[in-house]
């Protein structure tokens, strides 16, 4: 079953999917109608601002219909008194304009959505173990010797005694990341040492590597 998953998928290979979008691709392959809770399993996060960049990119190239408005979603929610994120919205299908291709690629770029400017996972790297007081000033030149910032996220980890902070930082292109993951090896910020990691919608520590930003 997953190899023919696969054979299908190649349909859409001209299409340019990220890796999240070829999860939600697989998981609706089959003509199953997808609800937002589906989308955030098969990607494996709970990210809105991941969700809002991958969806309203299939969504532009044609490969993902909505099939229920959010508004008739949540009427249905009330009736079976269920939650809205669990009615289905949307369904995979092959696109058929000529010019998809040039939109999706297009998409991964940069996209804007209701005011907000929303970035591809790839060009984003996570920064953990951040000491109270760092700000987004501080990290900023830190990562404008590798190329264009294009945001900086800065939150407090929720986990329980744990005071420390992480940052997401976006830059323009996968090519600056790839220079800042290796430019950055073996530097200090503030004589902290910090943990960075190409960004995923769930960061998780292995893989990454011990940096310090002079």
């Amino acid at each position: 079953m997953e190899g023919i998953r696969r054979d299908r998928l190649g349909i859409f290979q001209s299409y340019g999917l990220s890796r999240l979008q070829k999860r939600i691709v697989v998981a609706g392959i089959d003509g199953k109608e997808l609800s937002p809770d589906a989308i955030y399993r098969a990607m494996n996060t709970t990210d809105r601002d991941t969700y809002d960049f991958e969806v309203t990119g299939l969504r532009k190239s044609g490969i993902l219909e909505e099939i229920r408005s959010g508004t008739s979603a949540q009427q249905i929610a009330r009736q079976r008194h269920v939650d809205k994120g669990t009615i289905a919205r949307f369904r995979v299908c092959q696109p058929s304009s000529p010019s998809a291709q040039h939109q999706q690629l297009e998409s991964r770029s940069v996209t804007t959505l209701a005011g907000r400017e929303l970035f591809p996972e790839e060009t984003g790297i996570f920064v953990g173990d951040l000491p109270p007081g760092i700000s987004e000033s501080d990290l900023r030149p830190v990562f404008q010797r590798f190329g264009k910032v294009r945001k900086v996220i800065l939150r407090r980890n929720t986990k329980p005694d744990n005071g420390r902070y992480y940052a997401v930082v976006w830059l323009e292109s996968l090519a600056e990341v790839d220079r800042a993951l290796d430019g950055l090896y073996g530097f200090k910020l503030n004589n902290t040492e910090l943990f960075i990691s190409r960004f995923r919608a769930k960061p998780k520590a292995s893989g990454g590597r011990r940096v310090h930003a002079r």
